[in-house]
């Protein structure tokens, strides 16, 4: 339960699936124990066995266990020295908030996610997509022993068998299927890795892995009964199939060992050392919020430097924290845009990237290193520090690939493709070049680094490589037919071919055809 809350109640099928062939059947293997109503009543059945109260204590003691982390929400939010707890639910109706997901929905990653919305195809596609999950989780071998162990379910079913185990089998069967397809069925949120991250994700797949694993268990346990009258073959392959679990260690080890990567510590770093003192900076995304929290309260590096998260400000008590340790600012307004208005002049102020919120009219957001500073359009000044920016080295980004860091990685390529735009516009042609191609380093596949490289070229005189670099912005997008008047342009002012010209005018001229008809 406390991968997702909300995911638990998708048990709920199975549970009553359990329940039910438990009662329309009187079973001896179950010593005729029945499925009471009341907690109470079901002590009746231990007749002063003092183990079975033992049990039954046990189990309501882990119950309860289960509710103490929200107990602890409560504790952190009123004594936390970091702005770091969740809409800072410090009384039960916050906490309730919390706990019905108000700001994110029931069974979305996401605010603002409607899984209604996705097309049909798009969730035929998440299943087959969350097979391959499986697969690439439990390698091959893994996938075949949980098959074999689900097929007793449905070979019971076919025997009609109502024994005890028939009982297990279905409820594990279909806690799998409502937590892991169905669930995803309906949830239609990328199964692997995209800009959202592995952290996002991951706490939806550990519920219907764990009925998995179980499947794999049970895989095992037949194969051995399969061949219990060969005890040589039983007593080779029943060892080999356990150690399948070492071997799957061993082998995703690898690809989960965060112990050397350094990726998001190094992001909040960057962010935080260009800001100047006493600056208050406002993060945007859930990556930027830990990676500066991180540095700023765990490391102690920049302790001049406070925050105000978007995250945190459209809920209730935005400005909580930051009234505590910045009593001097402005905190009338009841608004993002209001408070940078009124304190645009007494304290340097940041965003993490492009402004999510609506600026004041008279403000706006100006590159510095690795942030934006708010700033007046009469202190309007492009900060050039992006000199002192640190490359990633290509170990770096294929590590970074590797251990799923997506949205650090996006962020990366979003500050390289900022300060390559600084770099092309003072014609300082060298290093915009050499931020387009590390930001291709680790996304190939954007086509507006690509052309913002190509129109680098262009300027450099480089015809041919800013030719190529437009011509795969094409290979990466047949519908980018606006790259033709670039292709045209290229060819009149850096080529001075007149084929080409032609050639290129006869293209845009084809494809604008075949865009109208379309």
């Amino acid at each position: 339960g406390l991968s997702n809350h909300h995911t638990i109640i998708l048990l709920l099928p199975a549970i009553i699936y359990y329940k039910f062939k438990s009662q329309i059947t009187n079973h001896k293997s179950i010593t005729k124990l029945k499925i009471q109503k009341s907690i109470i009543k079901s002590f009746e059945f231990c007749h002063l066995n003092l183990i079975c109260y033992l049990n039954f204590v046990i189990c309501y003691l882990f119950f309860i266990a289960g509710l103490l982390p929200y107990l602890y929400i409560i504790w952190r939010s009123r004594t936390a020295v970091v702005p770091v707890a969740w809409t800072y639910p410090d009384t039960l109706q916050k906490l309730w908030r919390l706990f019905i997901r108000s700001d994110y929905g029931s069974f979305s990653p996401v605010s603002g996610f409607e899984p209604s919305l996705a097309l049909l195809n798009d969730k035929l596609w998440q299943i087959t997509n969350y097979l391959g999950f499986l697969n690439e989780d439990f390698l091959l071998i893994g996938v075949i022993l949980a098959v074999i162990g689900g097929s007793l379910f449905l070979y019971n079913r076919y025997k009609n068998y109502n024994n005890y185990n028939s009982y297990i089998l279905g409820f594990l069967f279909f806690g799998w299927l409502f937590t892991g397809p169905l669930f995803l069925f309906y949830a239609s949120f990328p199964v692997r890795l995209s800009i959202t991250g592995l952290e996002v994700l991951e706490r939806f797949y550990l519920l219907p892995n764990i009925f998995f694993t179980i499947f794999i268990a049970i895989g095992i346990y037949i194969i051995s009964n399969f061949f219990h009258n060969r005890r040589v073959l039983r007593f080779l392959l029943v060892p080999l199939l356990c150690f399948y679990i070492f071997i799957e260690f061993s082998f995703h080890f690898s690809e989960v060992n965060q112990r050397n990567n350094y990726l998001a510590s190094e992001l909040g770093r960057n962010l935080l050392r260009d800001a100047e003192e006493k600056a208050i900076i406002i993060p945007q995304g859930d990556v930027v919020n830990f990676s500066v929290f991180y540095n700023r309260y765990v490391e102690g590096y920049r302790p001049d430097i406070e925050f105000l998260t978007m995250n945190l400000f459209h809920k209730d008590n935005g400005f909580k924290y930051l009234k505590k340790v910045r009593p001097e600012l402005d905190f009338s307004g009841s608004s993002m845009t209001k408070f940078v208005a009124n304190n645009v002049d007494k304290t340097p102020l940041y965003v993490t990237g492009r402004p999510s919120f609506n600026l004041p009219e008279d403000i706006i957001a100006t590159p510095s290193g690795w942030l934006f500073r708010l700033v007046k359009y009469n202190n309007y000044n492009v900060y050039k520090n992006y000199k002192d920016y640190i490359f990633l080295s290509v170990e770096e980004i294929s590590r970074g690939k590797t251990l799923g860091d997506a949205a650090v990685l996006d962020y990366y390529v979003s500050h390289l493709g900022t300060v390559g735009e600084i770099a092309l516009k003072d014609k300082n042609y060298s290093e915009a070049e050499g931020f387009f191609l590390q930001s291709l380093q680790i996304q190939p596949f954007n086509i507006y680094t690509h052309i913002f490289l190509a129109k680098t070229y262009a300027e450099e005189k480089k015809c041919p490589e800013a030719e190529k670099s437009f011509l795969r912005v094409l290979e990466l997008n047949s519908k980018a037919n606006f790259i033709y008047t670039d292709l045209v342009a290229l060819s009149q002012d850096c080529f001075r071919d007149e084929a080409k010209i032609k050639y290129y005018e006869l293209k845009k001229q084809q494809e604008d055809s075949s865009l109208e008809k379309l």
